[in-house]
């Protein structure tokens, strides 16, 4: 299903959106593994070696295999392509944003844009295992001191207002 992950731009232009550059680490670690798992994933060869690394070198060694767990679920499972950008890329994706704002909340005891990204993405079943390998992502990453900041929530693009009765 490597439709399901896939580029939904052109690396080689200018496109306007949340540069990179101007994330922290973590965001910018985390925007990392989820871009090396996708671009191993469509090349058929796995990046579990470099994403174990990149894991053990941040403190956080068990990381890797819950971006393993919740990439492999994404992607066997998305209602809709993600836009996850390649590793070139120097701007934030649609659904990259989401990721970020579900992990700086859940690190802080919000859930609601954990809920909301896992729900945007995923049937409901599939959703509610994906919530809880970003709670246990999110607190890896927190005991490695790779807290993300509060302004990630501020990140997720505008789709409207929905409500809930």
């Amino acid at each position: 299903m490597a439709s399901i992950l896939g580029m939904t731009h052109a690396c080689s232009s200018a496109e306007p959106g949340v540069e990179i550059d101007g994330l922290s680490f973590s965001e910018q670690f985390l925007v990392w593994s989820i871009r090396a798992w996708v671009d191993g994933y469509k090349a058929g060869t796995g990046r579990a070696g470099l994403l174990r690394e990149g894991f053990a070198l941040a403190g956080a060694a068990d990381g890797w295999l819950l971006v393993e767990e919740l990439m492999t679920i994404v992607a066997t499972s998305a209602k809709r392509p993600l836009d996850v950008r390649c590793l070139a890329c120097k701007t934030l994706g649609v659904d990259e944003a989401p990721l970020l704002s579900a992990i700086a909340g859940l690190q802080r005891e919000v859930d609601a844009p954990a809920i909301a990204a896992c729900e945007d993405w995923l049937p409901p079943s599939a959703a509610r295992v994906a919530l809880k390998l970003l709670g246990r992502l999110a607190r890896e990453l927190g005991r490695a001191g790779m807290r993300l900041p509060a302004s990630a929530q501020a990140r997720i693009p505008d789709r409207g207002l929905a409500l809930v009765h």
